[in-house]
């Protein structure tokens, strides 16, 4: 439900409903892409899936949703793997951690889902794979360590002295150290015979107990399996796609001993008689965004061909074809053509809507002039259209409104963007970790960003 108080861009009518509907967005100008984002979501009662640019881009309009939004809806970043294709090394726990967790809960009805173009083409494991490899813990419950450890192996934990990373567990006579893909922290499971008597988190790095749960649930560690199953179907696999003698390849034969070597993501296919992507395990009712992704689509295209026809002769680490890990470009048009969709233009095209947005005015501060703040203070002096400064930490803001009273102007401090809404204030300032600044002038809003009032 559109509400005019609060929503100034989006109409009832741009936004899409069916598939194979797809609207364009033109002319939305710095920050403003993301609150017609944010006005989208207020407006509809479903899952968005954005599909950025680039990493950087995602990172961007997160952090604008986060400000705009107030925390009315869960902002996620499906995140890349930080590795080019091929590597022979592995993303960081933390980003399969990330991802997973994300993967876990994708079908919420109302939540918004950021991931990059490039990201979005890799193959992903079935649904039923995280349904499978789930484990509940809590307290009261009867735990045989033994059958626990098997169970932690196959899902790709790996068994360390010190539990600091995720994905890593080690016992210690009755006790359990443990830490979850996807948990904020670690946890310390102590039995008293074989039953569950406490489950505690703890610091990493001191190691010391920080707090009191009655029950975890795990994530499987890595997004394959090592089970004796696993392991099997991906030797299999492995014979059929590679040949040859497997004993000369480092790769087959620590999966073979139930190990996750460096790399191994790019044999993620290899694992299952068949793949998924993000767009299975997001809800039917999906509404897509997307940004100019035609581009880093092509592009990543072009690096994983070109790595590939540089790496696929070492016969000691052979590699699978572009194809079998990444959707082909048209493949992935036709999956989005199942939703209705919202593409952002940067060039005008026949049927766009074009809205109303200008970058915002040069109001930055001067520092060679008598007065820094003249541009501000003769625009506050003249102009009408309110100002909201969006500063990048609470701290920078504290400095920010004191520098602004030194020089005679009083900005109110806002905690939101329905704050400054509801406002009557012609100068405002929060807290906002954005970079982008805009111009309404329908609404006579002005939004400047940290760096932009200081000419960075």
């Amino acid at each position: 439900m559109i509400d005019p108080a609060t929503q100034f861009l989006i109409q009832a009518e741009d936004i899409p409903k069916q598939p194979e509907d797809v609207r364009r967005w033109h002319g939305l100008q710095g920050a403003a892409f993301a609150l017609a984002i944010h006005e989208t979501a207020l407006a509809e009662n479903r899952c968005i899936l954005i599909i950025a640019e680039h990493s950087q881009s995602a990172q961007r309009l997160q952090q604008e949703l986060a400000f705009f939004s107030g925390g009315a809806y869960p902002i996620d970043i499906f995140p890349d793997y930080e590795t080019l294709i091929y590597d022979g090394f592995s993303p960081h726990q933390d980003i399969l951690s990330d991802r997973l967790a994300l993967l876990s809960r994708a079908a919420l009805d109302r939540a918004v889902v950021i991931v990059p173009a490039a990201t979005l083409l890799l193959r992903l494991p079935p649904r039923a794979f995280l349904l499978g490899h789930n484990l509940r813990l809590q307290t009261g419950q009867r735990l045989d360590l033994s059958t626990l450890r098997r169970q932690l192996h196959a899902s790709a934990y790996r068994a360390v002295d010190t539990v600091i990373e995720h994905g890593e567990f080690t016992v210690r006579g009755s006790v359990l150290d443990l830490f979850p893909m996807g948990a904020a922290n670690p946890f310390r499971v102590e039995l008293f015979d074989d039953e569950i008597e406490s489950i505690r988190t703890f610091d990493p790095e001191t190691q010391l107990s920080t707090g009191i749960t009655d029950a975890i649930d795990t994530l499987p560690a890595r997004e394959f399996p090592l089970s004796k199953e696993g392991i099997r179907l991906f030797q299999d696999q492995w014979h059929e796609q590679f040949g040859g003698n497997p004993r000369d390849c480092r790769m087959y034969q620590d999966v073979a001993e139930g190990q996750a070597p460096a790399g191994i993501e790019y044999y993620l296919p290899l694992f299952y008689t068949e793949t998924e992507t993000l767009l299975n395990y997001l809800p039917a009712d999906l509404l897509l965004i997307t940004e100019a992704i035609a581009n880093p689509i092509q592009s990543y295209w072009e690096t994983a061909k070109s790595r590939y026809e540089s790496l696929r002769y070492d016969l000691e680490r052979p590699i699978l074809p572009p194809g079998a890990l990444l959707l082909a470009e048209d493949e992935l048009m036709g999956l989005l053509k199942a939703f209705p969709r919202l593409d952002r233009l940067d060039t005008f095209r026949k049927g766009a809507r074009t809205f109303d947005t200008l970058p915002a005015p040069d109001l930055g501060i001067e520092d060679r002039a008598a007065d820094p703040f003249h541009r501000l203070r003769t625009h506050l002096a003249t102009q009408d259209a309110r100002i909201l400064i969006s500063a990048e930490t609470p701290g920078r803001r504290e400095l920010i409104d004191q520098l602004l009273r030194t020089a005679g102007l009083a900005p109110k401090m806002v905690s939101s963007w329905l704050d400054f809404l509801t406002s009557d204030a012609p100068l405002c300032i929060s807290h906002a970790p954005v970079d982008r600044s805009m111009y309404l002038p329908e609404h006579r809003v002005i939004q400047i960003s940290e760096p932009q009032l200081f000419g960075e």
